[in-house]
Parts: structure tokens; C-alpha cells; sequence
């Protein structure tokens, strides 16, 4: 799966209201979900942080995994 279209499947869910600030509804995807998680990550063990979920992208550079403001 690429973190591409993670992106894009979060973004299309967010759009629709399948994922929130609060989290998400049963008929979100997989991978909406899946993006939701990882642009939650604070980085520190055990926090995530809802609030910056849409402010935050998934991006690839030189294989590694960046959330780009």
C-alpha cells in the first residue's frame, strides 16, 4: 500500500464524513482508517493527537515516512 493512496482514501473519507476529529464511522475504509492512525502519531509512546489528523499529510522521502504540515 502506498502512503499515497492512504492520503487519498483519509482525504475522500474526511470529505464524505466517515472520519472525524473524534474518530471514525463504521462505513470509512480500511485504509482511511488506517491513515487516520498513523496521522494521529505524536511520536511519543501511547499519544496520539486528533486534532491535527487534517492538518497533516503522509508523504515518502527517500523511504521514509514523514507527515508533512
Amino acid at each position: 500500500m502506498l502512503f499515497s493512496e492512504l492520503q487519498k482514501a483519509f482525504d475522500r473519507d474526511w470529505a464524505e464524513e466517515r472520519i472525524s476529529y473524534d474518530g471514525w464511522q463504521k462505513n470509512a475504509s480500511n485504509n482511511g482508517v488506517m491513515a487516520y492512525k498513523l496521522l494521529a502519531q505524536t511520536g511519543e509512546k501511547e499519544t496520539i493527537n486528533r486534532s491535527i489528523v487534517c492538518f497533516e499529510k503522509l508523504i515518502v522521502l527517500k523511504c521514509r515516512i514523514v507527515k508533512y504540515r
